[in-house]
């Protein structure tokens, strides 16, 4: 991919460029990593306050998840989860 000189990275918006940084794939190397990330796309609707649990957000994978009795219905609900700095922002 081209590199933007500095004269173009003043023309392009900064919306987009945060766009491109957002777009680009998650470091993900291994078990945990992909787990850690499931974990954090789960919880986001709880995060941004949408639901209070991730059973509660009709759009979410997590469903699947729960009947494959990979999760308890109610993860999520009785723990604060924190994750790593590196999780969720790429």
């Amino acid at each position: 991919m081209h590199e933007l000189n500095h004269s173009e990275k003043l023309l392009v918006p900064s919306a987009l460029r945060q766009f491109k940084k957002l777009s680009e794939p998650p470091a993900i190397r291994d078990e945990e990593g992909f787990a850690r990330h499931v974990e954090y796309i789960h919880f986001n609707p709880v995060k941004y306050n949408l639901v209070e649990l991730p059973k509660d957000w009709e759009y979410s994978g997590f469903h699947c998840y729960v009947n494959r009795g990979m999760y308890e219905l109610n993860w999520g609900a009785s723990q604060e989860l924190i994750f790593r700095e590196s999780v969720g922002h790429e």
